[in-house]
């Protein structure tokens, strides 16, 4: 059986991170900084799809070298960082390939995943057929059970040793945008409203069955596993991952969608945002119309980051920026990065950067952890030198 290694439990960092996310440290500023552990050998088994499908059926039949396969393939995200003095939290993550790389609601309704062109192919092309749908579906269909049935299984091998994210899944609107194809479905907003909201009520109650069952399962599970180790405190809310909203204009948001967001933040006390886009413009909608805006995951070089503070300085909403693509705004290095959200960020607002390897001259794990170094000290002096909560 693969061992877990002796991890740190961080509860300085996840007692911050509780105190930012329910408004109690308002300003301060939380930061995951990744460094490579340089003296780990574990590499993970490499399983062709159908090898690693025959691996969870094994597993899910308490068979001890399946459950190890999967166990190393899961811990390779944990054991390749080392934590020290940022706010990185250990968490193992059940990642896509436990649902086939396909989201589990859509799934549920016929859509078919790819690998190559990796994607999705929708069930419907034409929203008009929606009524043709299983639309009574309840977690007793599709794969609903076998995910939590494997969740389960997880949970009880990293039991009392590591924190275990929820298992993958997409918010309401772009689950629906995978079940019927996504132009149709936007188009369907103007042509067949009542059949859109329809399939958008099917896809929140599922959401909200799924992710609830998931919590009823194994208590401690992190439902709103921003990115690896980049932990949020249970009970404060759950991550709406919708890259399809950023298409929608203000007052489409708060025709179609802001009711399921409504009901989702009703169900787990808050909720966090997150499209990978630019979805400023619906910053100020959010706060408006939805209670317990717990944060906004945000990608701060596609979506303005200025904006952003704008909309939230001087409410509890933390502002989660990260670094992936170049286009609204342009980064050369992560420094450069950081360098701006700090410049930017307001003594009124919280944020929890994440300062991900991404487009650096950073050759080796030995430059990138020099990088990430640092960034430690640059951030380690704006704490020290604003007063800010830690």
């Amino acid at each position: 059986m693969t061992v877990i290694p002796s991890l740190p439990r961080c509860d300085e960092a996840k007692e911050l991170l509780r105190r930012m996310a329910s408004g109690e440290a308002r300003g301060a500023l939380a930061y995951v900084v990744p460094l490579h552990d340089l003296e780990s050998t574990y590499e993970a088994p490499t399983l062709t799809k159908k090898e690693f499908e025959i691996t969870v059926d094994l597993a899910l039949r308490q068979d001890s070298e399946a459950l190890d396969q999967i166990l190393r393939i899961l811990w390779k995200p944990v054991l390749r960082r080392r934590w020290g003095h940022d706010h990185a939290v250990p968490m193992l993550y059940p990642r896509d390939e436990l649902a086939g790389g396909q989201d589990i609601i859509a799934d549920a309704f016929g859509a078919v995943f790819h690998e190559y062109p990796r994607g999705t192919i929708p069930r419907l092309q034409r929203v008009e057929d929606v009524p043709s749908l299983p639309l009574e579906l309840t977690l007793a269909d599709g794969r609903f059970g076998k995910a939590l049935q494997m969740l389960d299984l997880l949970a009880k091998s990293a039991q009392g040793k590591v924190l275990l994210q929820r298992y993958p899944v997409g918010g309401p609107t772009s689950v629906a945008g995978l079940i019927v194809k996504n132009i149709a479905l936007l188009e369907g907003m103007y042509t067949h409203p009542k059949l859109v909201h329809r399939l958008l009520n099917v896809c929140t109650e599922l959401f909200i069955a799924f992710l609830k069952a998931q919590r009823e399962r194994v208590p401690d599970v992190v439902l709103s596993n921003l990115h690896e180790d980049c932990y949020w405190p249970q009970g404060l809310g759950v991550l709406c991952e919708d890259d399809l909203i950023l298409t929608l204009s203000p007052a489409m948001l708060l025709e179609f969608i802001i009711p399921h967001y409504r009901r989702i933040s009703e169900e787990f006390n808050g909720i966090l945002f997150h499209s990978c886009g630019n979805y400023a413009h619906l910053f100020a909608v959010l706060r408006d119309n939805v209670p317990n805006v717990r944060g906004i995951w945000m990608n701060a070089g596609e979506c303005s980051f200025e904006r952003a503070v704008e909309v939230f300085r001087g409410t509890d909403t933390v502002i989660i920026p990260r670094w992936v693509l170049n286009k609204l705004r342009s980064f050369t290095t992560r420094l450069d990065f950081v360098r701006y959200i700090l410049a930017t960020k307001t003594p009124d607002i919280s944020v929890l950067l994440q300062t991900n390897f991404f487009r650096d001259n950073e050759r080796t794990p030995e430059a990138q952890n020099a990088v990430s170094e640092e960034i430690l000290r640059i951030l380690e002096a704006y704490v020290a030198q604003n007063g800010l909560p830690t």
